[in-house]
């Protein structure tokens, strides 16, 4: 059982590790789509800066300022002016390639949350679960270890006793000889 549970064990942290590497090439992929977002944003905010700036600037001005000059060809539209529909347009898919980018961050970020506190707690309970069978496959080898000292023990102090025994017996048997040879010396001495 014990075996069994720490293949399970090794299983779950195989299943584990291959969610995590799966989700941190989720997590990769998403940081390089939040940059390109990132990088869009700022070039929108650089460009809105510089004409929230020209715009300040032309504000201050009226007909009184000493720095207003004739400027030929000011009437027209430089190459990169865009049309206020495109801007909206623009600015509009900003915002919501932002906010996707953004909520798909969210959703990783949550997704990322629930495979931790699962896997850990899946972990967690396998890892009791091991520990429990391995305690008691500890606890039911120590006993058999008594089990067998014990019977050890029994059977060497049965062997000493057998030995001992056997020493009596040869003493018996010694013992016997003399009056075996005072008996068959009687008998062979009134058959001669």
């Amino acid at each position: 059982l014990a075996e069994q549970e720490l293949i399970k064990e090794m299983n779950l942290v195989s299943d584990v590790r291959a969610t995590l590497k799966s989700t941190l090439e989720k997590i990769e992929e998403q940081m390089l789509i939040n940059k390109a977002a990132k990088h869009r944003i700022e070039y929108d905010w650089c460009d809105k800066t510089m004409a929230y700036d020209t715009e300040t600037m032309n504000i201050g001005l009226n007909t009184k300022t000493n720095t207003i000059l004739f400027k030929p060809g000011s009437t027209r539209f430089g190459e990169f002016s865009a049309p206020l529909e495109y801007w909206e347009f623009f600015c509009r898919e900003n915002v919501q390639n932002s906010e996707a980018a953004r909520q798909k961050s969210a959703d990783l970020r949550g997704s990322l949350n629930a495979i931790l506190v699962n896997g850990g707690r899946k972990l967690r309970t396998q890892a009791d679960k091991t520990d429990i069978i391995l305690a008691e496959t500890v606890a039911i080898t120590q006993e058999l270890c008594t089990k067998l000292e014990e019977t050890l023990r029994n059977t060497l102090q049965k062997i000493a006793d057998m030995e001992l025994l056997i020493d009596d017996l040869h003493n018996s048997i010694r013992k016997m000889d003399a009056a075996m040879k005072l008996a068959q010396t009687r008998l062979d001495n009134r058959n001669t």
